[in-house]
């Protein structure tokens, strides 16, 4: 018998599970009344003898016919109701308000949305400001280098003008329709005030930062305009779009004399090539001069050698840029910034030349030093090349369209100068480096490794 060998218990267990197949499974082969009655298929329960009991299969037993069972319904899915994500915030723009003030004289001064003109507060003297709706910004375009002074509301108080920022951004303590503004001990100029309610400003705010700590690139230029006119795309290809520290160092200052409106146009043409880092000037006003020995008496060799050199220190740079040594257009004080700043650049890393900011920031060796139209090592930059920061636009449009800002210039015949002229403003000379010439020559880094030298 088959079953020989098996024990007694786990003969139960599998016998069970042949009488179970062939109940389920009978149709599948019909056996015989005798066959079936001849099977005796021993059985135990599990607490009696094991070799005693026995089940015997009934005669005739018909075959068993499966039916299908009935396909049930499909259960329906339930309706997915999605949980939205919570949306990032966007701050809304915020809206200009109409300010007014309670010294009748200065509201077609203050108000008038031209920097050409301007009001003067007296000194000690307060004016109260009404808005007429809540801000909670004041932006503020001083025509004088500003002084501190404070804002009042209701909320609290607000010093201003320490920053030493033409064009100042003010957040109030709370959402106000009256301030009020308490001048300085001395007699300061105001072009205009602004007023914004709160949500995002709109982009010609500007919203000023300190002069970069260290920087990538140093550009001296002797006048404001000229970053852009000699100096092309520059600016906006190394600075916003490439995201290289460009700090920008003038030679004249812009703050003094009969044609301080140059200054905002200075601020404004740099906010629109992307800077939002504060430049720094001279103490020096621009004047006209003849001759190469009159500029060097007027503004003096040394200071200017002196500031370029202090500003190398600052600054740290990687690459210094300076004009065209024939001053572009024989521009006396283009040609005396190209020359002091042949002298500066190896004399700010020797620390017996100009020991003052020498102790105060150190000494530094630039490793790359480029003039403007220098014959030797020359180098053509790429302004043609559309820039994502800018939407597209070109570093050359961007140049221009900054220029442009500089509203009291269009009248003279100066432009951002391209390919084709005389002072192009691709063109450029390497003529010191401590990282070897350029092979590529069409990048102010190249085989600058920032890494290397911070």
């Amino acid at each position: 018998m088959f079953t020989k060998g098996i024990p007694s218990g786990k003969k139960y267990i599998l016998f069970s599970f042949l009488l179970t197949s062939a109940l389920l499974f009978g149709s599948c082969g019909k056996r015989s009344a005798e066959s079936a009655a001849s099977s005796s298929i021993p059985v135990t329960d599990s607490n009696s003898d094991l070799s005693s009991p026995v089940i015997t299969m009934l005669e005739n037993t018909p075959p068993v016919t499966l039916s299908p069972l009935p396909s049930p319904s499909p259960t329906p899915l339930p309706t997915f109701t999605p949980t939205p994500s919570p949306l990032p915030e966007v701050l809304k723009d915020c809206e200009q308000a109409v300010l007014t003030s309670d010294s009748g004289a200065l509201n077609s001064k203050l108000f008038d949305d031209n920097f050409m003109t301007f009001g003067t507060l007296t000194g000690g003297s307060h004016i109260k400001l009404t808005s007429n709706r809540p801000v909670d910004k004041l932006y503020i375009v001083w025509n004088d280098h500003p002084l501190s002074c404070s804002l009042y509301t209701s909320a609290g108080s607000v010093e201003i003008g320490s920053t030493g920022f033409m064009h100042e951004l003010v957040c109030l303590p709370e959402a106000t329709t009256s301030i009020s503004l308490n001048a300085p001990s001395e007699d300061i100029g105001v072009c205009d005030i602004y007023a914004f309610t709160e949500g995002k400003l709109p982009d010609w705010v500007q919203v000023w930062e300190p002069p970069h700590e260290t920087a990538d690139i140093l550009l001296f230029s002797t006048h404001s305009d000229d970053e852009f006119i000699f100096f092309g795309g520059i600016i906006p290809s190394y600075g916003k779009e490439k995201g290289y520290r460009v700090q920008l160092a003038y030679m004249t200052s812009p703050y003094i004399g009969s044609e301080r409106y140059r200054c905002h146009e200075l601020l404004n043409g740099l906010w629109t090539a992307g800077v939002t880092h504060y430049p720094v000037t001279t103490g020096a006003r621009d004047r006209g001069q003849k001759t190469l020995e009159a500029a060097k008496n007027y503004y003096g060799y040394d200071n200017f050698m002196k500031f370029q050199v202090e500003q190398i220190r600052r600054f740290r740079p990687l690459v210094v840029l300076g004009h065209d040594l024939n001053g572009e257009y024989g521009h006396t004080a283009h040609m005396l910034g190209a020359l002091t700043l042949k002298d500066a650049v190896p004399a700010a890393a020797d620390s017996s030349k100009y020991p003052e900011s020498a102790k105060l920031y150190g000494i530094w060796d630039t490793p790359k030093f480029y003039l403007h139209l220098y014959g030797k090592n020359p180098t053509v930059l790429d302004y043609e090349t559309p820039l994502k920061a800018f939407g597209g636009k070109t570093a050359f449009q961007v140049a221009m369209e900054s220029y442009a800002k500089h509203l009291s210039q269009q009248r003279w015949s100066f432009t951002v100068y391209t390919f084709g002229s005389p002072v192009d403003s691709h063109r450029f000379g390497l003529v010191r480096s401590l990282v070897g010439d350029d092979i590529k020559k069409k990048d102010l880094m190249e085989n600058i490794s920032p890494e290397a030298f911070r």
